[in-house]
């Protein structure tokens, strides 16, 4: 008989290890209050903004019209777009604004120090799904 194999929690911790995507992408320094910068981690496209002392992350493009973040600009805690006046909040990627319905994704940052750590394994933000209603055309 061979080896008998646990999938405790030890085990769980070590799947999502493994899901993980963690990349440094920049340093404190590179970025200037309530300035945004476009970074790729595990191949997506996210924009880091230094707003108020703190560093948050989104996924670079608008959940109207996929306009690209990094050519937005940030006021009073929200980025607006340029193409049609949509406006989020920084903190949780919520919209505030119309024509935008749907929140853009948020990533957990880490920092150690200067460097600026980004996950792009889970989002924080509450799922797009959790936004949709889905109606049953049987009633």
């Amino acid at each position: 008989m061979g080896p008998v194999r646990s999938y405790g929690k030890r085990s769980a911790r070590r799947r999502k290890q493994h899901t993980a995507r963690v990349e440094q992408v920049a340093t404190v320094g590179e970025l200037q209050p309530d300035e945004i910068k476009l970074v790729e981690v595990s191949g997506k496209a996210v924009i880091l903004i230094n707003h108020a002392g703190a560093i948050y992350a989104l996924a670079g493009e608008c959940t109207h019209a996929d306009a690209p973040l990094e050519e937005w600009f940030v006021d009073d805690g929200c980025l607006t777009c340029p193409w049609h006046g949509g406006v989020f909040d920084i903190k949780t990627g919520e919209p505030t604004a119309p024509p935008p319905m749907l929140p853009i994704p948020r990533y957990k940052v880490r920092m150690r120090d200067d460097p600026i750590l980004v996950d792009v394994g889970e989002t924080l933000s509450e799922s797009i799904a959790s936004h949709l209603t889905l109606i049953n055309p049987s009633t």
